[in-house]
């Protein structure tokens, strides 16, 4: 994984000097519906605001249980990653034309592993035109439904036809962009996952495949690498008292975990 995703981003690293910052935050039993959960865990990517335009590509590395970490049950990318086709239901739609599929997310380099630990994506540039630029990742909240490309034109006859809504691949975000009080605004969920057995998850954080890419324009190869920084929370301990409207595992998880403290 390392050596790959070291020479994709040979590719693409800008020339430019930015103090734009990168922070991976593992957020430790909070589940994938953002409920307090025992032996559960997100991570999130937050990008400096006003010295970039988001997140291009990223990856982040847990430790393995070789190397002292946790024993993971369940890893999952959730970073938006979808596609847009053509309106068959478009009164001008040509069964005989050829409309491109457009894509949008984080659709390159794109893996997730619990052997490994690793979890990555990448805007595919390889796509060209039919990759939708979306700046803010990371940085604000967002539905990957605003982005609906423009009407096709295509031979033979070069009719407006419009594109249908978002189709996310299975498990991804499609709302992004969380904000709470232990996260910079506009943070983004890149995996959630769980974990067996004593031994909590934790960055492998002398990684060489921690690393993220910036957008610093628009225009093609304007981006930056960037080394994150790492850090981890407790989200049983930062979310607001249980209401009455609370899901009963989140009271549950939040309930075991004060008794441990008191112990």
């Amino acid at each position: 994984m390392g050596k790959f995703w070291i020479g994709f981003l040979g590719a693409i690293v800008s020339p430019c000097a930015y103090a734009a910052t990168v922070t991976y935050t593992l957020s430790l039993n909070e589940n994938a519906l953002g409920q307090c959960a025992p032996n559960s865990f997100v991570i999130y990517a937050s990008a400096s605001q006003q010295d970039n335009l988001g997140l291009h590509s990223f990856a982040a590395d847990l430790k393995t249980p070789a190397q002292g970490g946790a024993i993971l049950t369940s890893y999952v990318n959730r970073s938006p990653n979808g596609t847009w086709d053509a309106d068959p239901n478009d009164p001008d739609f040509n069964p005989e034309s050829e409309y491109p599929t457009k894509y949008g997310g984080f659709n390159a380099v794109r893996s997730v592993s619990m052997i490994n630990g690793v979890v990555s994506g990448a805007y595919d540039s390889a796509k060209l035109d039919d990759a939708i630029k979306i700046f803010g990742f990371g940085q604000q909240t967002g539905n990957m439904n605003d982005y609906l490309p423009p009407p096709a034109h295509e031979p033979p006859d070069f009719r407006s036809v419009s594109y249908k809504p978002y189709a996310p691949s299975t498990g991804t975000d499609v709302a992004y962009g969380t904000t709470r009080a232990d996260l910079p605004i506009g943070s983004l969920r890149l995996a959630s996952g769980a974990w067996a057995g004593p031994i909590e998850p934790s960055f492998d954080t002398g990684s060489v495949d921690n690393k993220a890419v910036l957008w610093t324009g628009s225009l093609p190869g304007t981006v930056l690498t960037v080394s994150p920084e790492f850090r981890t929370v407790n989200y049983c301990a930062v979310v607001p008292e249980p209401a009455s409207g609370v899901a009963l595992l989140g009271l549950v998880g939040l309930v075991r975990l004060r008794r441990r403290a008191r112990v």
